[in-house]
């Protein structure tokens, strides 16, 4: 049988049609086999930035659902770090890890599959089945913030350094870890003892890394340091966490006041040297941001409550351009003498890169609740360089002997 060379031509182009549909759908399943192995030779320490290029290039891959969950762990890592949660960094490591060798292991397999998948929707269908894979992590808790847990006694009223008056409200603690939702979202069942008694505890799962669980705030005794969390569901199979989130501050006193000073943005607004121009022009800036803790100044028959703040952005190359703040910020005048009790930390987050014109956020911690800044903007940068800067509340006590200055 002899073809015509139209009807040739139309079934060299079909055929042609079928390779090019298959052929980069094929090819990704090996893309996204490198992509992994590479991954888990190269992430031997945490780096956000890092894992964020592997998320993106699975992405790129086909690999959709892969770069997603890599994405939830990177967030959830944040919200640790924003909460205090000790061990972020090697938490966020090891999740990361487990997953990315779960993969490897499911890419292997498939991989003799792609040579009979010969539609395109079967090679779709074989990546569908790499993306539904289910990575069984073991129920775990990595910490539980505030860690201590500090709570004051206000004659018989227990309060809470950042949450008022928690006498009638259950105390809330994030805790951070594994397992906390299952695959099909439902939450993990919780046993929560104080000391060695078990008590009656609200746990609200928000992912499968992230929940929060509300004690009542009745059952909390002097003294209270240790609480223990078990899988209600296997608990000798099941592994646990034992946390010391107390030591309970047990001051009687009616001498206590509390406040939260109003949100505060500030220019940066001296040049650091002459020669540079005004404009940052997308190198960065580099950021760096001091906070001191909440102080005290008597002035005459006043005591102010204040903080010492030096915050710094520096172009990354070119001319050196860069903008200055040193200086204090008020935060509320009293007409007797004060301490401040809590908190008692300042905040001084890692220096940041900016690499956009929008709003950087650094987090907060301390006398800082969150912390931001705008960096590089579309034309010159001075004037408009600025950190914004929100407050946890602040606790302090009234002295009965006049004190010039203290903290």
């Amino acid at each position: 049988m002899k073809l015509s060379s139209a009807f040739a031509c139309a079934l060299l182009f079909f055929v042609s049609c079928i390779d090019d549909s298959l052929d980069p759908l094929d090819r990704s399943l090996g893309r996204i086999g490198t992509i992994l192995d590479e991954a888990q030779r190269g992430v031997n320490q945490w780096s956000p930035e890092k894992v964020k290029e592997i998320a993106t290039e699975l992405t790129r891959s086909n690999a959709v659902e892969l770069g997603k969950q890599l994405q939830v762990i990177t967030e959830s890592a944040l919200i640790f770090t924003e909460a205090k949660i000790k061990g972020a960094g090697d938490w966020a490591l090891d999740t990361t890890k487990m997953h990315l060798k779960v993969w490897a292991e499911k890419v292997a397999e498939l991989r003799p599959r792609m040579k009979y998948a010969d539609t395109a929707e079967k090679v779709r269908a074989i990546l569908q089945e790499l993306g539904n894979v289910e990575v069984v992590l073991p129920f775990q808790i990595t910490g539980l913030a505030p860690d201590p847990l500090r709570l004051v006694w206000e004659g018989d009223t227990l309060h809470s350094w950042n949450e008022g008056d928690v006498r009638t409200q259950p105390i809330t603690l994030t805790i951070g870890g594994n397992g906390l939702r299952d695959a099909s979202g439902r939450k993990h069942g919780l046993i929560v003892k104080l000391d060695d008694e078990v008590v009656p505890a609200q746990f609200e799962a928000a992912s499968r890394y992230v929940g929060k669980l509300r004690i009542p705030v009745d059952r909390l005794k002097f003294d209270h340091t240790r609480i223990e969390i078990r899988s209600a569901t296997n608990p000798s199979q099941v592994s646990s966490m034992v946390v010391t989130s107390g030591r309970l501050e047990t001051t009687k006193s009616e001498n206590f006041e509390r406040f939260t000073p109003e949100k505060w943005t500030q220019i940066l607004d001296t040049r650091q040297h002459k020669g540079a121009d005004n404009d940052f022009k997308g190198h960065g800036p580099r950021f760096t941001l001091e906070v001191s803790p909440a102080k005290v100044e008597r002035n005459n028959n006043a005591w102010t409550v204040y903080i010492e703040v030096k915050a710094f952005a520096k172009e990354t190359e070119h001319d050196g351009t860069g903008f200055t703040f040193v200086g204090r910020k008020n935060l509320k005048d009293f007409g007797y003498p004060v301490e401040v009790v809590g908190p008692v930390d300042g905040f001084k987050p890692k220096p940041h890169v900016d690499t956009g014109h929008g709003a950087a956020q650094l987090g907060g911690t301390g006398v800082i609740q969150h912390a931001s800044y705008i960096g590089d903007t579309d034309g010159d940068d001075f004037g408009k360089t600025s950190f914004t800067l929100s407050f946890a509340q602040i606790t302090v006590k009234r002295l009965s002997v006049p004190s010039s200055s203290g903290r």
